[in-house]
């Protein structure tokens, strides 16, 4: 199913206008459209009780990590919020 994230990630990302491709690197977008399946598949092979779906396929915890992260480095903001779409485009996909 992973493949399937990126593979919508890149086309709704190569359907947007120029201006917003150009804001938005594409590769924090993909490591976002992945990162809570490997964080919650890590946790779910590492702990015997954690579900698969769990904490990171949350957008409250997803968001409480990006202000953490934002206010840790705001240097890194584009970063930020292209990792941050890439994790709000995976949730969404997932209900879908």
């Amino acid at each position: 199913m992973i493949l399937g994230h990126i593979t919508n990630t890149y086309m709704l990302h190569t359907l947007a206008s120029a201006r917003v491709r150009k804001l938005i690197p594409l590769v924090p977008l993909f490591a976002g459209a992945v990162a809570p399946d490997v964080l919650d598949k890590f946790m779910h092979y590492t702990l015997s009780s954690y579900p698969g779906r769990g904490v990171f396929h949350s957008a409250v915890i997803l968001t409480l990590l990006f202000l953490i992260a934002w206010l840790v480095n705001r240097w890194r903001l584009a970063f930020l919020v292209a990792f941050y779409l890439g994790a709000m485009l995976h949730l969404a996909q997932d209900l879908i």
